[in-house]
């Protein structure tokens, strides 16, 4: 609302520019293109879905769950990464430092079973220095 000043009225409009009985021409209306959005979101499988595939031993499909889900911020879903890449799962092949990191990333959003498997990879983990005042806070915190 515009403060008036003690002794002053307010501006008025030029006489005329308020249309009070119609008689001004009235704008048309301007038409505006279709606005449509061509885009594909991509589908993610149900997060239960995922922890469905891996008890049936479907480690691809649980994979690409678990980290499509981690990508969304899920902090369970960077602890079963963090799993999948402490025991070799799907490739083959033990990722323990990222495993570690996705441990400590899930721990830190307070997912229990993230922070033991954390604090055991501090112990054990090529690549991660050992660091006993992590690791006692850590313990402490269990």
């Amino acid at each position: 609302m515009a403060s008036v000043k003690p002794g002053s009225s307010p501006s008025l409009l030029p006489n005329g520019t308020i249309d009070f009985d119609g008689s001004k021409p009235q704008l048309q209306p301007i038409e505006l293109p279709e606005i449509t959005t061509n885009f594909n979101l991509p589908k993610i499988m149900p997060f239960e879905e995922g922890i469905k595939a891996h008890k049936k031993k479907d480690y691809n499909t649980a994979w690409e769950c678990f980290q499509a889900h981690s990508e969304l911020g899920n902090a369970t879903a960077k602890y079963w990464m963090g799993y999948y890449l402490s025991e070799g799962y799907p490739s083959g092949v033990k990722e323990l430092v990222r495993a570690s990191q996705l441990f400590k990333a899930a721990a830190d959003d307070g997912i229990p079973d993230a922070q033991l498997r954390y604090a055991f990879s501090l112990t054990n983990t090529p690549g991660i220095k050992f660091n006993k005042k992590t690791f006692s806070d850590l313990v402490n915190i269990l």
